[in-house]
């Protein structure tokens, strides 16, 4: 009756024998093994047979005690597939999620168990191989089902339930549950002796050293007879209970756009100098504080380049990323538009054009040719005498310039010395008046202006004031275009100006 009841139950294990399977059921039963385990070790690998009623009826055939209702912790999951399955632990996930308030379409549920569930499994995959080597000594240990397929696959469509939510492999939202045991790490402290060249050099890093990585590898490189010496097999039932903690994290958006500048006191990061506020606001705090919408827990910015803080950034704007961390509200990603009307409505000083959502993969192509785009400027200088029609023609005759620039006095507190190679592409003197003239530059992306200017005590060669043998100063200077061809100009762009 028993084999009848088991063929009826058409399981799929790495035996077709039900005699066999069933003497296989009843050995995982002697060391305590909840259902769940038992079926996975049997090499069920079919989410279906995970439901509750087919491990009720497993249980029953196989007069098994409940893990959960006599307390007796499985030595294969450590309570993790009997103790963390029933709808109050659902609840208590639910509760969590509702308590965070995240606005979610779809979500992904990610399990961290403790480390010493590879030696517990391979314990018993070892003791079975002992008492029934016909079947597992032909059966990789990797064929055995994990831990946390068998608990989405037990859970999953209940919790979906109760967050009234599809469960998906891959989703931006994610409920992560990490399952802590006291005595993990001590049960992998053998491994010290017995794999010193995996675990030795790990030492200096004690928060990482028995990774899952570095166990999982010393357990399939190490002898058997080594292991049974070292290691409870099959491993004994725990006597401690596990403990969860449950999280959630909703994955970074990237938000890409143009800033226009357009005070010659405002910074583009904020500027604070041992604790003290050095101007104001700035141009990433001008962009995020109209972001809160999403409500995150931080925002990360980066642009391609920066302008000094008296350097307005003018023409098409500067190219930029927001990563928003954590959103809370991922709805938002649809009100970009309004995003940046809000930005333009609120702030004299910052203006933004073209926002649009992108992907992580799209990141590259703000920092890709850093150093091959070009830049456009036009600066107010001032010269120690007037210049003639001669110096005038000189510079504007000039095409592609090649010069050397040692870091700038101004800024070699906080860079490396160093000698830059850096481009001239195109420079022109316009609008001359007294002492004072327009300068109209283009050059490649890295260039210091103010120094190709100045000459910073001839740390730039050559510069301006060595072409025109006159001293020359940059009195203001604006960026007028950065010339790269992302993000992408929207046709519907709101108009910046």
């Amino acid at each position: 009756m028993a084999e009848l009841s088991l063929s009826k139950m058409q399981f799929e294990f790495f035996t077709t024998s039900d005699e066999l399977a069933l003497e296989i059921s009843q050995a995982l039963v002697s060391i305590n093994c909840c259902t769940w385990c038992i079926l996975r070790f049997l090499g069920e690998k079919r989410p279906c047979m995970y439901v509750n009623e087919t491990v009720n009826e497993l249980r029953q055939l196989l007069n098994a005690k409940d893990n959960t209702v006599d307390c007796v912790i499985c030595p294969g999951c450590l309570g993790i597939l009997h103790k963390y399955n029933a709808s109050d632990f659902l609840q208590e996930i639910k509760s969590v999620v509702k308590k965070e308030d995240y606005e979610f379409i779809d979500y992904q549920c990610s399990l961290i168990v403790p480390v010493c569930t590879i030696l517990r499994q391979h314990s018993i995959y070892l003791f079975l191989q002992e008492k029934h080597g016909s079947v597992y000594c032909k059966i990789p240990e990797e064929e055995i089902s994990s831990i946390k397929d068998v608990w989405k696959w037990f859970c999953g469509p209940s919790l979906s339930k109760q967050l009234n939510s599809e469960f998906k492999q891959k989703s931006p939202f994610e409920i992560s549950l990490i399952f802590k045991y006291e005595d993990s790490e001590k049960e992998c402290y053998f491994l010290l002796e017995t794999n010193p060249n995996e675990f030795q050099r790990r030492k200096k890093s004690p928060f990482d050293l028995f990774t899952r990585a570095a166990v999982f590898k010393a357990v399939t490189t190490l002898p058997d007879d080594v292991f049974k010496k070292n290691y409870q097999t099959p491993c004994l039932t725990p006597v401690k209970t596990i403990d969860c903690d449950i999280s959630c994290n909703f994955d970074a958006i990237f938000i890409a756009g143009r800033y226009l500048k357009f005070s010659r006191t405002l910074s583009q990061t904020p500027w604070i100098i041992d604790g003290v506020r050095k101007t104001k606001s700035s141009v990433e705090e001008e962009i995020c504080s109209a972001m809160s919408i999403f409500k995150a827990t931080d925002f990360k910015f980066s642009s391609s380049g920066r302008e000094d803080v008296d350097v307005r950034m003018l023409g098409n704007g500067r190219p930029f990323i927001v990563e928003i961390l954590d959103a809370h509200r991922c709805h938002a990603v649809n009100e970009i538009s309004a995003v940046q009307e809000l930005i333009n409505e609120t702030s004299d000083v910052v203006k933004v054009r073209d926002l649009q959502l992108i992907t992580r993969e799209d990141i590259h192509n703000l920092k890709e040719g850093e150093l091959e785009k070009s830049k456009c400027y036009m600066a107010l200088c001032w010269s120690s005498s007037t210049l003639t029609p001669e110096n005038i023609q000189l510079i504007n005759q000039l095409k592609t310039i090649e010069i050397q620039q040692k870091t700038p006095l101004r800024v070699l507190h906080r860079r490396s010395q160093a000698v830059r190679s850096r481009m001239i592409y195109d420079i022109s003197i316009k609008e001359t008046k007294e002492n004072y003239f327009k300068l109209y530059i283009s050059t490649q992306a890295g260039t210091y202006i103010k120094e190709f200017v100045h000459g910073d005590f001839g740390r730039t060669v050559p510069n301006l004031s060595s072409l025109l043998n006159v001293d020359c100063d940059i009195l203001t200077l604006d960026v007028q275009g950065v010339e790269l061809k992302w993000p992408p100009q929207l046709d519907n762009d709101m108009d910046t100006k």
